[in-house]
């Protein structure tokens, strides 16, 4: 692809566990990933606290319980001031919680992986596509469909329609690799030609850094 951005994705494991549950809205197992935001309700002289966790792939929301039905007076003041304003520190010792989680799912996955974009090569204008080397899935394993879906702002089926219409493409890899976990390092083609360039044109912002 001549005069195409050359960017690099670098995967670095997420840094909150994701519980594998029923999903309502998918019909089937997914994993579930915090919000960072927690529900506290009042029932008279009762509490209910929950960390909202959702769907990886739909945002169907879980609450996840951190106490229920439990008199005012045996919850902490400072536990219920945490809970009324998301202490940054409660959420994350409760996501990191895997006792308390295993509780709750009999699965519980890394989550979709931290991505660090650079541009690795410029090669003149990027308006004509892009060349995404993906490295480092040995230490952050997802499935790319799930990872695109997330990092273009679609949905995996609108990723599939772009596999459909050849502007995503793996470099010597067949198309349904692309619902597969990704093995190893990979290149990832973008070739937005056959779209209105508008939206050609924030797919390929959505990659990463573009040469200027």
């Amino acid at each position: 692809m001549a005069h195409a951005a050359r960017i690099l994705w670098t995967l670095h494991p997420a840094d909150t566990p994701c519980p594998r549950r029923h999903c309502p809205g998918c019909g089937t197992a997914r994993a579930f990933r915090s919000s960072g935001r927690i529900r506290l309700n009042a029932n008279g002289r009762r509490l209910d606290a929950w960390l909202i966790y959702r769907c990886t792939i739909c945002e169907r929301t879980w609450n996840r319980p951190i106490f229920e039905r439990m008199a005012r007076d045996k919850v902490p003041a400072t536990m219920i001031a945490a809970c009324e304003m998301s202490d940054p520190h409660l959420v994350a010792r409760l996501e990191r919680d895997m006792t308390a989680l295993g509780k709750l799912s009999g699965r519980i996955e890394g989550g979709l992986p931290l991505v660090a974009k650079r541009c690795d090569v410029a090669a003149g204008a990027a308006t004509s596509g892009a060349r995404v080397r993906i490295v480092g899935a040995a230490k952050a394993p997802c499935r790319l469909d799930r990872l695109l879906a997330r990092e273009l702002g679609l949905s995996r089926a609108g990723v599939a329609s772009l596999v459909g219409a050849g502007v995503l493409a793996l470099e010597g890899s067949p198309q349904k690799a692309m619902v597969r976990q990704i093995v190893g390092d990979i290149v990832l083609l973008v070739r937005p030609s056959g779209l209105p360039e508008v939206e050609g044109a924030a797919l390929l912002a959505a990659l990463g850094p573009q040469p200027g």
